[in-house]
């Protein structure tokens, strides 16, 4: 089973007792195994912003290589494309990005990417993020 909480679509600094109750729900299902999937549901949150689901996630209180999981691995899996995609290996399609610090201490560095390789080809960031303008705008 797998869960996509949509969190910063769905609160968007909502602190009533539905928006509360959503990060205890995701609170419980991470800590009682259930495998979380990054989700932000596009259109809802801006596209370009689905980012800020990492913080969120660490809201609910995943740690970040949990996130990161919740975005790569899982992500893959509940899609069934796990063979392919959600982690860097041999065979592997080769979607990478690389970011501008360390998202296990800072998740924050997840809005700031400077490389893109899909399908391991590089693709050209646009000017606005690239590092000489200050980085990706969430």
């Amino acid at each position: 089973m797998f869960m996509i909480p949509t969190l910063a679509s769905l609160t968007a600094g909502d602190t009533s007792a539905v928006g509360r109750a959503l990060f205890a729900s995701t609170r419980i299902a991470n800590g009682a195994g259930v495998r979380l999937v990054f989700g932000t549901d596009g259109g809802v949150l801006p596209h370009g912003r689905n980012a800020e689901e990492f913080a969120a996630l660490l809201l609910a209180g995943l740690t970040p290589i949990e996130a990161i999981r919740a975005a790569t691995a899982n992500a893959a899996r509940a899609l069934g494309i796990a063979d392919s995609v959600g982690a860097i290996g041999t065979g592997m399609s080769a979607d990478i990005v690389a970011v501008d610090g360390d998202p296990l201490t800072d998740v924050g560095a997840l809005t700031r990417v400077r490389f893109v390789m899909l399908r391991g080809r590089v693709v050209e960031l646009p000017a606005a993020a690239k590092p000489s303008d200050g980085g990706m705008k969430p």
